[in-house]
This record gives C-alpha cells, structure tokens and sequence, in this order.
C-alpha cells in the first residue's frame, strides 16, 4: 500500500492536480506516516498553485513526529501563512524553534500566541528565574623538558613559571522581564595555582646579581591567584530582527607570589609572599541583526585595568552552508587596542546538528588572547599565560525543551619564559611554548 501511494505521489505531476486529489491523497499519505513521498506531493502541488492548510500541516506534523525538525520548521512556518494565530500550527513551531537552536525566534513567536495557549506552555511575560546556568571546567597542563636544567649550560642560574592547577566554576540565572526583555547576571570564580621552577650552579662564578653569592637552589616555590567575577548581560529584542545588548563585566584579582630575597648580613637567601590585588571593569554595547539564515553581529568594549585602558571591536556573522541547515559556520574578527599594543584576533567556528537534539560545534582562535575580550564581555582572557591559539570540540544535547547539557574540549598553545643569568651577570629573556587542554562541562535547566 506504502509503495502504491509513493508511485501515486510520484506521478502527480503527470496528472491533472486538483485541490480535491491532494487534500485526499496528502491525508492518505498522512495516516502511512510517509513523510517523503508527502513532501513531495506537497512539492508538486505547489508548482501547479495548490496549496491550503493541511497539506503543509500534514507534512510538517509527520517530520515533526520523526525528530526531523528543521525540515519540519519550514511547514509550520507556511501553515501561519494561512492562519497567523492558529494554535496547533504555533505550538509545533515553537518547539520546532526550541530544538533547532532558535530562542529568540522562539520569544518572538510566543509573544504572538493566544492566552489560552501561553498557559497551556506555562508562557508568562515575566519571569525571574527562566534558566539556571551552571558551569565549571579545569585545565590540564602539558610540559616539555624542563627549561631550567642548567646542565651543560653556560648559564648559572634560571628560572620559570608554569600552571599546576587551573578550575573555575560559574552560576548564571536568565530573568524574563518583558516579552522583549531579558537579564542574565552570573557569579565566577578561578582557581590558578602555579610553581616557579628554579636552579643554580654556584662554582661557574662568584657573584649574583649586585655582588651577591650565587643562591645554592634546586626546586620550586608556588603561589596563587584567584579570581573573583560579576557579570550582568541585557539583551532587548526590537521588532523581530534586531536585538540589542548591553553587558558589564567586573573581576577581582588577588594573587599572592613567593619572592627569593637577599639577607645581606647572613648572606643568605629567603623566601617572601607578596599579595597583589588587581580590579578590572569592562562594558560592551553590541547589536545582532537576523536576516534569512545569518545572523550579523557587531560590538564594541571598553576596560580598565590597573591604569590600562582597553579598546576594542567586535564583528562577526553566522551562516548557514549551502541550504542544509543542519550545518553552519561562524566567523567573528575583534580589533583590540590598549596603552602598549594593537592586535588581530581572528576566530572561527563550524557547527552540525548531528541529530534533533545533538549539536557539535569545532572551533579554532588565532592570535594572542591577553586581556582578550569576547564579543559580549561574558569571556575575558586576564591574569593568565598568553594565549596564541587555541581550538576544540564541544558538544550540547538537548535532553528535552527543558533542560540540556553542554561538553566542551579546548587545546591551548600557550606562551611563557625563562629566565637566566650567565657568569658576567647579563640577562637573558627566552620565551617558550607548551600546550594545556582545558575541559568544561555545562548544565541549562529551565524551570
């Protein structure tokens, strides 16, 4: 029977089309559950200007029911042509929006529903807790051979830091103030324990630095910083394409250091903590345009940070490749400026929707990442080893409309030095890289 009606599917266009045949063979074909061969009816009907309600209902429904919801995203759309404020048609898009990643759209499109179907959704247009964001993540570091081994070395002392243990944790609430109007304000936290790695040779000479002996060390000595962030985001949702955004992004920085000093009257070395507090505050203005399926994103921010002002711009697109949507790419370019540099950071991502609740996303970054400010301020890279380059995979599924999951793995090329002295006391500064991997695991819950 399936086979005979996807032969009768096939061969209408060799027939005379009618709005009696299609609505009565597109029913047939609905109660089969043959999505394709509807599809294709509902194809040709349309190239012979038949279309109606129920035949891109029918269609939408049972792509829908097979999880295939951007194809079914498309028929919903059109049976709205017919009856903007049809319920059955409005609910499945709305949920079509919410699996294909759309929630903006998804708000726009619930403002216009009927009361009765925003309580059927539990849809209000204030809510102070809509999303409960919680992340947290850590970092594994990687080490070459150890920059300090003096051994056949010319050199009679060096140095170098390098990170032992980096995690950071983060919560974040999502506020519906109005239908058009959200606030998002998250609390974080970084954990940053790091070793400074030291060697001597006393006998290649006999003065340090000034006069001094030459320290007899081997070893390391650790020190710590944290770091403590507020973060506030409004987003105001103008007409159906435009959203605006304004963000503030306040961290608190206290490191403390292990110093080696010099007891002139013992001629001895010592170790001392020295607690630096460092404040830094960033705001961002930007603006998102939504046009067929791109997305055109522009921004700009300011930060000050221990007497350095930071300038920079943000511009970015995402797009769909080729008419799958299931694939699509972002591309985003930020022109940074402060009291001592210019730069260019470039970066890019590529994103497939792997099935209706699975997405992947792979991304890559080229250019240094110190004092770095992402394209909304939610992320900014401070305090921490220069960044070159970074790249990674994360993954997000959507166990339903409520609550979903986020993994994501970063590989980070990340720069930093050593340190040395040589037997005339000439100093010398020699930078070198190594890769860390930083992990993070990610929980969305809608109440």
């Amino acid at each position: 029977m399936i086979f005979l009606l996807t032969g009768i599917a096939a061969t209408a266009n060799a027939q005379e089309m009618n709005y009696t045949y299609a609505d009565s063979l597109s029913y047939q074909l609905y109660l089969r559950n043959a999505s394709d061969s509807l599809e294709q009816l509902t194809n040709s009907a349309g190239k012979n200007g038949i279309d109606f309600y129920y035949l891109q209902l029918r269609t939408g429904v049972l792509f829908y029911n097979k999880r295939m919801y951007q194809k079914a995203e498309k028929y919903f759309e059109q049976c709205l042509t017919f009856d903007s404020s049809d319920p059955v048609a409005l609910e499945y898009l709305y949920y079509c929006y919410i699996y294909n990643g759309k929630p903006l759209q998804a708000e726009n499109l619930a403002g216009n529903f009927p009361s009765s179907l925003k309580t059927k959704l539990n849809i209000r247009s204030i809510k102070l807790i809509e999303t409960i964001c919680l992340e947290g993540g850590g970092l594994i570091p990687a080490h070459a051979a150890d920059p300090t081994d003096l051994k056949g070395s010319s050199h009679i002392y060096g140095d170098y830091d390098k990170s032992n243990c980096f995690y950071t944790s983060k919560m974040g609430i999502v506020s519906k103030l109005s239908p058009r109007i959200k606030l998002y304000n998250s609390a974080g936290f970084l954990n940053l324990d790091k070793s400074n790695s030291y060697q001597s040779i006393p006998e290649k000479s006999n003065n340090f630095p000034f006069n001094k002996p030459v320290p007899d060390l081997t070893g390391s000595s650790s020190y710590q910083t944290k770091q403590y962030e507020a973060f506030s985001h409004l987003s105001y949702l103008f007409k159906s394409r435009i959203v605006f955004t304004g963000a503030y992004h306040y961290i608190f920085t206290t490191s403390n250091n292990q110093l080696i000093n010099f007891d002139a009257q013992k001629h001895s070395y010592f170790f001392t903590t020295q607690t630096t507090n460092i404040p830094m505050h960033a705001g961002n203005l930007g603006m998102t345009y939504f046009f067929k399926n791109k997305q055109v994103k522009t921004s700009f921010s300011m930060a000050s940070v221990n007497g350095n002002t930071i300038k920079q711009i943000n511009i970015g697109i995402v797009y769909a490749l080729g008419s799958n949507k299931k694939i699509y790419a972002s591309s985003n370019a930020g022109f940074f400026k402060d009291n001592n540099e210019s730069k260019l950071i470039v970066q890019q991502k590529f994103g497939a929707w792997l099935s209706p609740k699975l997405k992947s996303e792979f991304n890559f970054t080229i250019g240094s990442l110190y004092n770095y400010i992402d394209e909304d301020a939610a992320s900014i890279y401070y305090m921490t080893d220069n960044i070159l380059c970074k790249s990674g995979l994360a993954f997000t599924y959507s166990f339903n409309p409520k609550i979903s999951m986020g993994f994501s793995s970063d590989i980070l090329i990340r720069e930093s030095y050593y340190s040395s002295f040589n037997p005339d006391m000439n100093y010398t500064k020699t930078n070198f890289l190594y890769p860390a991997v930083f992990t993070s695991l990610k929980l969305i819950w809608k109440p």
